[in-house]
């Protein structure tokens, strides 16, 4: 019994020394104009220690199948596009079995604040990037959108969504009114700074939703909003292939639409057109990643891994209808919507910042009494 004991104790320290490393990984990657120094052993080397952390966990035979499927699937991966993207991230989520989650959630969210307020100490003394941009963002001329030391405006805005989310995966909900009244102000000043509408829609229905989850509790039981939360899931993915198959000149509708996402499903077509999909890619190359998330993680990692990752989104929302929690399928929904209209979070040398990887921590696997 000891022995499993200190078995568990030294497999939960090796997946904590693994995300710490991803953390540092991840906001150095947001950082405008500075890279985290042999950033790929750095990965290696929280690939090898979640793999470690594998090693001390038990699993069940039913378990042990998935553990297969992806082990042989982000090996498929690497070999035909060359790149360990999948591998990691599926290793990732396989050594999150008996984490608590709770423990996982804070280490991150800790790091992403204190990251962001580093970046933003750093721009503000002159030491990383620019506190604002004033440039032609292919919108309505030139603009002066504050990027506080962060790759592009869009980011630190996100950043905004992507900590509160976590700290709502953290303490399960926001207690208070004027807690909620806080985040959506908080919301709509840095929408004055950024100009991102992405931020502002993102955050605004996750703090909206973690709301109605708190004060009417009886819709956590409720089937439809699970029902709406997986048709607005299905409605970015269809609206994302369309926009990689059809030129939205074809189409007045299409224009329109395309007019309020800023050109992200025409760049779609241009560069991850659907006719380049592949089962499983061959090398291409990253930096060509295109704004709409959905698009690129297709043309860039294949048809395949693609529906692995939608398919996860619709896993998150069952686990959320079987928990009865409105929040993590709003979670799961605003993640999705963020691919929608950023690859940043989705396409990034940092697994952490592809959010439904960290609700799938412990949440992965199908018991043996199902």
């Amino acid at each position: 019994m000891q022995l499993i004991k200190n078995r568990e104790k030294l497999g939960n320290i090796l997946f904590v020394a693994a995300i710490v490393i991803e953390v540092a990984i991840m906001m150095t990657d947001h950082m405008s104009s500075f890279t985290l120094p042999f950033r790929g052993r750095f990965a290696q080397l929280a690939f090898v220690l979640f793999g470690c952390k594998i090693l001390t966990t038990k699993y069940t035979k039913r378990q042990w199948l998935v553990i297969i499927i992806l082990g042989l699937l982000g090996t498929v991966s690497y070999f035909t596009m060359g790149d360990e993207y999948v591998l990691r991230a599926a290793v990732m989520i396989i050594a999150s079995k008996d984490v608590k989650r709770e423990i996982s959630y804070n280490i991150i969210f800790i790091g992403a604040l204190v990251g962001t307020i580093i970046i933003i100490g750093m721009a503000a003394l002159g030491l990383n990037g620019r506190l604002y941009e004033i440039k032609d963002y292919g919108r309505d001329g030139i603009e002066k959108r504050w990027c506080l030391g962060f790759n592009h405006a869009n980011n630190i805005h996100c950043m905004f969504w992507y900590i509160t989310a976590l700290f709502i995966c953290a303490r399960r909900s926001i207690r208070g009114i004027y807690h909620y009244i806080i985040l959506l102000v908080a919301d709509v000043l840095l929408y004055l700074l950024t100009a991102s509408k992405t931020g502002l829609i993102a955050t605004a229905i996750l703090v909206v939703m973690t709301a109605f989850s708190h004060y009417f509790k009886k819709l956590n039981a409720a089937k439809l909003p699970y029902i709406l939360g997986a048709f607005a899931v299905t409605a970015c993915t269809v609206v994302s292939i369309i926009g990689a198959r059809y030129s939205c000149f074809e189409s007045s509708f299409c224009a329109k639409l395309d007019g309020f996402l800023n050109q992200r499903l025409n760049m779609s077509h241009d560069y991850a057109n659907l006719l380049d999909w592949r089962l499983f890619p061959g090398p291409r190359e990253l930096g060509k990643a295109v704004d709409n998330g959905i698009a690129s993680f297709g043309y860039l990692y294949g048809i395949v891994m693609l529906v692995l990752m939608l398919g996860s989104i619709y896993w998150i929302i069952l686990k959320a209808y079987k928990e009865r929690s409105i929040i993590l399928m709003t979670l799961a929904v605003t993640c999705t919507f963020v691919w929608f209209m950023e690859s940043t979070f989705i396409i990034n040398a940092s697994l952490l910042c592809t959010l439904s990887y960290i609700l799938l921590f412990d949440r992965w696997y199908i018991s043996e009494s199902v």
